[in-house]
């Protein structure tokens, strides 16, 4: 039950095979060099050492990304710590916001990578959960398979600052989180979930013979 509609009903082995479809990757990105915050420190904030909230969303604007001004917010997964610096210390260090910026840059860099691989394999990604350097995806392909996803994967660790994955089948615990993400009743989302649009009534009934 999802939201008090029933939403599919058969055996455990039921449920993997119509829900859990695709696979499950985690990973995490390499944490920005010191030295490469400290340069964008002095190439854009040599004479202002701290930031306020108009400061930042210009910012954004000057340096060609104006949609990141509405990421400062905090429910965003990682400029949340920048909210809560503004919030405590009516300014944000610009230390910390080059990290921020650097980190999305990252971020929004093997993001389009894994969506051109995952289309040019005629698959999709889907975002599921950020946490800081931390994100989660399911990957989804009529030919996927998971000795492709590792290759690729190996082959993009150093271009594209990868850490540390894992990639593994739907286990069952996923797919009830993901349904429980869908409760209608539930007001707040968790920082950092993606929360995908509640199918239609009736679209999943399975009937169990």
């Amino acid at each position: 039950m999802v939201g008090g509609r029933l939403r599919c009903l058969g055996s455990i082995q039921h449920l993997k095979n119509r829900f859990g479809d695709g696979l499950m990757m985690h990973t995490k990105l390499a944490h920005i060099p010191v030295e490469a915050i400290l340069d964008m420190v002095d190439q854009e904030f040599s004479t202002k050492p701290t930031l306020n909230l108009t400061d930042m969303q210009e910012t954004c604007r000057h340096l060609g990304k104006p949609e990141r001004a509405n990421y400062l917010s905090i429910n965003h997964p990682t400029a949340y710590t920048l909210i809560e610096s503004l919030t405590k210390n009516h300014n944000v260090r610009a230390k910390d916001f080059c990290t921020w910026w650097l980190t999305e840059n990252r971020f929004e860099a093997f993001q389009s990578f894994l969506v051109n691989a995952m289309q040019r394999s005629h698959g999709t990604s889907q975002l599921l959960e950020r946490q800081n350097d931390v994100c989660r995806f399911k990957l989804s392909g009529s030919q996927l398979l998971l000795s492709s996803i590792f290759s690729l994967l190996e082959g993009c660790k150093g271009e594209l600052h990868v850490d540390e994955y894992t990639v593994a089948q739907t286990t069952l615990e996923q797919i009830f989180n993901n349904f429980a993400s869908q409760q209608t009743q539930e007001k707040g989302v968790a920082r950092g979930l993606v929360v995908a649009p509640v199918p239609e009534a009736h679209e999943d009934y399975v009937a169990v013979h």
